[in-house]
């Protein structure tokens, strides 16, 4: 039989036991609410795992479509015929100096508000004469004349350096292309000139005459 030093010892032993546990459970309690939201990232992480591996692979992310580009803006230079000679004879004695003033030349007007870098651009007649623009820029409101013979290029006149004209008295069409190739401006004359629109009157209608009483 057991005496009773020995009921109190295992009482005591209980008592032991129930701190400890009470110990562990306060330490452990500690531990999950320092590492709580880490825990959760785990379990989380390996909740999506588990459903990338089941469905196959990870679910795509869509791709955001692209944003409308605007279109930039194409230059507003214009044929001049206001200071173009189309049917001047071609000047080609003058050499490192401006020809004569009245040889052939096709002018170019600036309407736009900024600067047009013209480097590249390109002059053609309808028969595929053509022209490309040196270094160039042209400053709002201001113009320049490419003459199709020879001299040194300046802020307001080009020179073509060819020995023959271009433009052709009778009529032609001008084309301005920029660099890109987008045509900026056309202008014809002559017999290349589209027809006016005409307007036929409207038919008088006949006088109405009262009838007799």
């Amino acid at each position: 039989m057991c005496g009773k030093g020995d009921s109190s010892e295992q009482g005591q032993g209980l008592v032991e036991y129930a701190l400890l546990i009470v110990l562990v459970a306060i330490v452990v309690g500690g531990i999950l609410v320092l590492l709580g939201p880490g825990i959760g990232d785990v379990f989380s992480d390996a909740t999506h795992r588990m459903r990338d591996a089941a469905s196959g692979g990870p679910t795509p992310l869509p791709t955001p479509e692209p944003g409308a580009t605007a279109t930039p803006e194409l230059p507003q230079v214009v044929v001049d015929p206001s200071c173009s000679c189309f049917d001047c004879p071609v000047n080609v004695k003058s050499r490192g100096a401006q020809s004569a003033k009245g040889d052939e030349c096709i002018c170019f007007t600036s309407r736009d508000m900024r600067a047009a870098d013209m480097t590249g651009w390109s002059v053609m007649d309808a028969v595929k004469h053509r022209y490309v623009f040196p270094e160039f820029k042209l400053a709002p409101g201001a113009s320049v004349k490419v003459h199709t013979g020879r001299g040194a290029n300046s802020a307001t006149d080009l020179y073509w350096g060819r020995r023959g004209v271009v433009w052709n008295n009778k009529g032609d069409t001008v084309y301005l292309h920029d660099s890109a190739g987008n045509l900026i401006d056309e202008y014809s004359y002559g017999r290349f000139a589209p027809p006016v629109p005409t307007f036929a009157p409207h038919p008088t209608p006949p006088p109405v005459i009262p009838p007799f009483p």
